[in-house]
């Protein structure tokens, strides 16, 4: 079974903030700092850019700390037809070039009431290309290199500050630990069916029917499955915490649900934390 959540984002300590404001960096000759402020933009509703005259609840700051352009030339070797019908070939060698970019800026947040750090990070961008003589495109230019992989830092750098989407797997129980008449058993298959096919609704209507007449952690654990797809989360942990107390031996599955609903539930508090009104 599928499962998709949000997770909180890198920067905790950023969670009461509402308004940013954009200074420009140091040794930024790439447009790094409004290249951020557009990046930044575009997270509404968790952060509002506005100016630093509108007196922001935090700045941010940073530096162009290393930019690079490595040139590597290489070899390789290639083929060519020496007569009309390409009976006999000859091999040649064809000199081409590795070009090797990368660039690092340090970004902060800062508290401007009292200069406090509230989240730093060092981003690395970088990028390869290669190019042969016989290519028919030029190689790009150290400015086209720079421009990508100041982007890609504005854009990694925003996505740190917000809840990011995950998506995982969740195994499911399969087999019923008690016997089932013939009627129960195609409603069990059918509620495993449903899950898989990402119609949670069903499959909780399904077991909890199930749960309702009959005492099994097997169901009481798909059902905890179930309500985890739907986000409904603390009614997910009360079913894994009934499987567990049914159980009579240990279950690796169960205990790993246990440990994740938990964690799970802690990190859906924190992102109500960071989406802003």
């Amino acid at each position: 079974a599928t499962v998709t959540a949000l997770k909180p984002s890198e920067s905790s300590n950023t969670a009461h903030i509402r308004t940013l404001a954009v200074g420009q960096f140091e040794q930024d000759t790439l447009g790094l700092s409004q290249k951020l402020q557009v990046s930044l933009s575009r997270l509404h509703p968790y952060f509002t850019v506005i100016s630093q005259r509108n007196s922001p609840e935090a700045f941010v700051r940073g530096s162009i700390t290393s930019k690079s352009v490595d040139l590597t030339p290489y070899t390789i070797e290639r083929s060519e037809c020496i007569d009309k019908e390409c009976h006999k070939r000859r091999k040649y060698q064809l000199t081409c070039i590795n070009k090797s970019s990368s660039l690092n800026a340090l970004i902060q947040i800062v508290d401007p009431k009292n200069n406090t750090i509230l989240f730093a990070s060092n981003e690395r961008a970088s990028m390869e290309q290669n190019h042969c003589i016989d290519d028919s495109d030029a190689i790009t230019s150290d400015e086209e290199h720079f421009a990508l992989l100041s982007d890609r830092i504005a854009q990694n750098f925003a996505d740190r500050l917000v809840p990011s989407s995950v998506t995982y797997k969740i195994e499911l129980m399969d087999k019923c630990d008690i016997e089932l008449t013939s009627v129960q058993n195609k409603q069990f298959e059918a509620a495993l069916n449903a899950l898989e096919e990402n119609r949670p609704d069903k499959g909780v209507n399904a077991l909890q029917s199930l749960s309702n007449s009959i005492k099994s952690y097997v169901v009481e654990y798909d059902l905890g499955v179930g309500y985890e797809i739907m986000g409904r989360l603390e009614d997910a942990r009360i079913h894994y915490r009934t499987a567990d107390v049914m159980i009579t031996q240990s279950s690796a599955l169960i205990n790993k649900a246990l440990n994740r609903i938990e964690q799970s539930i802690d990190d859906k508090n924190t992102v109500a934390l960071q989406i802003k009104p």
